[in-house]
Parts: structure tokens; C-alpha cells; sequence
């Protein structure tokens, strides 16, 4: 019996593929079957049918996959190369054809292997300023405070209907913490709205779409089954990274993604520096969404839930109060004052740590 999110048998399609690309590796996930085959990987979408994700009929799966590569040559062209239909009997599916990279680059393997760097960060932070920069803004039924609030509310029912498989305390905390940490900035999510950091972003911007290419970092993968999830404000697009970097101890080199971010965006009427009183509230909602993604990943597969308590945890972590701290440094050009500055600051209150101020630019 298949399971109820599942609404289409796919097995003729699958077997074609597995026959006309063989020998492959396959991949599956909860709402794709990839088949990485020479120098190529082909995704096919799952007939699946989420609360969140619908791919419930070929010609949506045909619309997603066409979607896919072209949000996603935005950020890397080098890996979408095209869509190609499949066909098996009477069936017809689409894949989206893409050019195989070196799974060893994936950042959240390098992190495993203490293989992130400062400057690795830096270059990060530049192209993700870059590719939010080039994005057009939204002003018109994404990113109001009704639909943050509606978020939050979201976010905690889906964490009490895991029950158990979550910490129930936890969850109870979250669902007084969050909403506090939201309404006291509430006009100024209002102002980021009009300022036009409201954008079509990548919204899924973890360590695990995000690869190493020629030594440059290359975010993949971006969302394009849904608006609501990725019309959303730069600084919550970016704020997936800087709260995976943290949850793994990392909290250095989420500090130096974030600075060097801050450093190259464009400026908005709201000014990123001050959209940062948002960043807690940003920070602990990806890690509560992971937390109840994977406990829901977890009962359908019958794994165990060890690691989505743990970003509860790190979820309430992001929302404790810490003193305001300032940190001047001074000296004479070319000194060391940034360098200074830049180790000293992940110390400095709140994760992901203090922003870098620098006189001869700001």
C-alpha cells in the first residue's frame, strides 16, 4: 500500500530510467529519485502531494522541472542544463538534466571534515549579496507582518502535531518564545516590505545545496515549487546558512558569512543593519522548521529523532537575551583593524556574533 502523500504510480517511468541509464546511483528523497549516471544527474519529481509541495500530475511535474532550471541557472548555470521528457508504455514524466558535481564539495561534508574557511565564507557571502542584489522586489501580498505572524503560528502547530517525536516542552517554549521575539520589530518587518527586501529568493539556502565548483562556493537547489516559501526577506534567505553553520559549532565562520554579506549588499531604505533585529527570530524559525521537517521525514521512515530535538534546542538557543555589547578598535591604515575586529567578533553577544563596523566604507 503506497503511503497517502504519494498519489501516482511511478514505477514504469523509474524503471525506464534505471534501465536506460544503468549503471546508475540512485538517490531518493521525499520528493525526488535522482540518478547520478556518468557526468549527469537526472532528478525526477515524486507524484507526491504535501500540504507544502505538489507534484501530483505530470504536467505539474513538467511546469516544476522547467521552473527548477530556471530559477536555479540564476545562481548556477554551470550545473542546470535543460529538462528531457521520459517515457515508459502509455507514460510520459520529465527530468531535470543536470551536470554531475563532486559530492565531496557539498559544504555540509566539508564542514563535517573541517574543511570550511574564512575566506571559503567570504567568497560565499559575496555571491549570495550578488544574486540577492540582481532579484527584483516584491511589494504586492508576501512578507507583511499578517503573514509572519501567520508563519510563526504555522511553524508551532507543525511542532505539537509531531508529538512526542519532538520534545513537547520545547515545543511549548517555542510557542511562547517566537511570537515575542516577532511583535516588538513588527513595523519594521512593515518598512522592509516598502524598502523592497521582499524577493524571489533561493529559499532553502542550507550547507547541502551549496557545492564547491573550481574552488568558487555555487548555491543549487532553490525552491520553485512554492512562492510563499521563497518570497521572503534577503536576510531570512541568507539566515538558513548562518543558523546551519551555527548548529554545527561553527558560529566563526557564520559570523564571517554574515559580515562579508553585510559588506557587499546593495543598501536599502530599511537598512540591513537595522532589519538585524530581526535575525534571532529569523535564525530560530529555520532551525524550529528543520526540527519538525525532520521529525516528519523521521515518521515515514522510522528514523530516529535525536538530531530534530536537537534544533529545537538550538532553536530556543537563538532567542535567549544577551547584554549589547560595542567593541572599538583603532589604529592607523592598513593596521589590522578589520582583521582585529573580524576574529573578535563571533565572541560578542547574540549568535551569529557581532557586526563589523568599518570607518573607511560605512
Amino acid at each position: 500500500m503506497k503511503p497517502a502523500f504519494v498519489v501516482e504510480d511511478q514505477s514504469a517511468v523509474i524503471a525506464a530510467l534505471e534501465e536506460r541509464l544503468a549503471p546508475a546511483k540512485r538517490i531518493d528523497t521525499h520528493g525526488a529519485v535522482v540518478f547520478l549516471s556518468g557526468d549527469r544527474a537526472y532528478k525526477l519529481k515524486r507524484a507526491v502531494k504535501f500540504p507544502y509541495m505538489d507534484f501530483s500530475t505530470a504536467e505539474r511535474r513538467r511546469a516544476m522541472c522547467e521552473s527548477e532550471v530556471d530559477i536555479n541557472r540564476r545562481l548556477a548555470p554551470e550545473i542546470y542544463l535543460g529538462v528531457e521528457p521520459v517515457r515508459a508504455g502509455s507514460a510520459t514524466d520529465w527530468v531535470v538534466v543536470m551536470r554531475r558535481f563532486d559530492e565531496d564539495g557539498l559544504l555540509d561534508r566539508r564542514a563535517e571534515r573541517g574543511q570550511l574557511t574564512p575566506a571559503l565564507m567570504a567568497a560565499l557571502g559575496a555571491r549570495i549579496a550578488r544574486y540577492h542584489d540582481g532579484l527584483a522586489p516584491i511589494r504586492d501580498g508576501f512578507g507583511r507582518p499578517d503573514d509572519y505572524r501567520h508563519s510563526v503560528a504555522a511553524d508551532i502547530r507543525q511542532m505539537r502535531e509531531q508529538g512526542e517525536r519532538l520534545d513537547p516542552a520545547a515545543s511549548e517554549a517555542l510557542a511562547e518564545a517566537m511570537p515575542r521575539a516577532l511583535e516588538p520589530f513588527i513595523d519594521l518587518v512593515a518598512r522592509r516590505v516598502e524598502a523592497g527586501a521582499i524577493r524571489r529568493c533561493h529559499g532553502d539556502l542550507h550547507l547541502r545545496n551549496i557545492v564547491l565548483i573550481d574552488g568558487n562556493p555555487v548555491p543549487f537547489d532553490a525552491i520553485e515549487f512554492s512562492e510563499r516559501i521563497a518570497n521572503i526577506d534577503v536576510l531570512y534567505d541568507l539566515s538558513f546558512a548562518l543558523m546551519d553553520l551555527c548548529e554545527r559549532g561553527l558560529r566563526p565562520l557564520a559570523n564571517r558569512l554574515l559580515n562579508e554579506w553585510l559588506w557587499r549588499i546593495a543598501e536599502l531604505p530599511s537598512p540591513h543593519h537595522e532589519a538585524l533585529a530581526l535575525l534571532p527570530m529569523f535564525l530560530s524559525r529555520r532551525a524550529s522548521i528543520r526540527a519538525f521537517v525532520d521529525a516528519s521525514i523521521a515518521a515515514v521512515g522510522g528514523g530516529d529523532t535525536t538530531r530534530a530535538r536537537d534544533y529545537q534546542r538550538v532553536a530556543l538557543g537563538f532567542l535567549q537575551p544577551a547584554p549589547p555589547s560595542l567593541l572599538a578598535i583603532g589604529g592607523l591604515s592598513g593596521s589590522g583593524k578589520t582583521t582585529t575586529a573580524l576574529q573578535r567578533a563571533p565572541a560578542i553577544g547574540r549568535a551569529p556574533g557581532a557586526v563589523v563596523v568599518r570607518s573607511d566604507v560605512e
